[in-house]
């Protein structure tokens, strides 16, 4: 059904202004022509800005919600910590990315490293430091040497998928012509030390994330509601034409 509705001229004194607006909202007008279009204070800029952010992060808390746990019940946030909760939320979603990237990581040097075993590292720079020469290296089987076989400096460790790896341990400069492979910096046990670290922080991250959900779900839709009016009332304020000295307001309205 449609309504009809009344349009309204008001003059108001400038010092009165804000008070009048406050009363017409309670009054029900739902509409308010602009005589400012376009006239933005920093203020109302950045409250757009606040509400765009809170818009973003509902829609995040609802797909965080509908994808996770939500057994556990946890207090609601007061709106007065929404603002940090914001900036927490966006941290604890950082640290998650780089943790997983961080295990993706290791998984990579795992890889490179299950052919050769779970060594020390600190060994082979005792024998870099004693003067002996320590070389890692990979070639097709078709490339390899077979007279590398009798050699003592060059001990083959493993064939797979059609390359011998093998090192080359020498205490003078005879070097093969090879490129020396760059393994990783830790050893398997040490990855294995690191990814239980990281898969630990991870956990109690995504737990972190979704009390955080779960807290700032009902404040975010009341705090953008609020945003929201404060934003629109901060429009009408900026409508209103100011006459006579801007000692008086002009605005017009329209009620049901």
């Amino acid at each position: 059904m449609i309504t009809k509705m009344k349009k309204l001229s008001f003059l108001v004194y400038a010092k009165e202004y804000e008070d009048f607006l406050l009363r017409l909202r309670n009054l029900g007008v739902v509409h308010v022509v602009e005589h400012r279009r376009g006239e933005l204070d920093d203020a109302f800029v950045q409250l757009q800005q606040k509400l765009h952010t809170y818009e973003l992060t509902q829609t995040k808390l609802h797909k965080l919600a509908a994808a996770g746990d939500t057994q556990d019940k946890h207090d609601t946030m007061a709106l007065a910590d929404l603002d940090s909760a914001v900036n927490e939320l966006s941290a604890v979603e950082q640290r998650i990315v780089s943790l997983q990237q961080e295990l993706a990581a290791i998984d990579k040097d795992e890889d490179a490293l299950q052919v050769w075993g779970d060594f020390s590292w600190q060994q082979i720079t005792d024998l870099r430091q004693a003067g002996w020469n320590f070389g890692f290296y990979c070639c097709a089987e078709k490339d390899y040497d077979t007279s590398w076989d009798s050699a003592p400096d060059i001990v083959p460790i493993a064939k797979q998928n059609g390359k011998i790896y093998f090192v080359n341990v020498t205490n003078d400069n005879r070097l093969l012509s090879l490129e020396p492979l760059h393994l990783p910096v830790e050893s398997l046990s040490e990855l294995k030390a690191h990814r239980t670290r990281l898969t630990a922080e991870l956990d109690e991250q995504n737990s972190r994330l979704g009390i955080l959900c779960q807290q700032m779900l009902l404040s975010m839709d009341e705090g953008i509601r609020q945003l929201r009016s404060e934003a629109d009332l901060m429009r009408v304020r900026l409508s209103g034409d100011a006459m006579a000295a801007d000692t008086v307001v002009w605005l017009e309205g329209w009620i049901p």
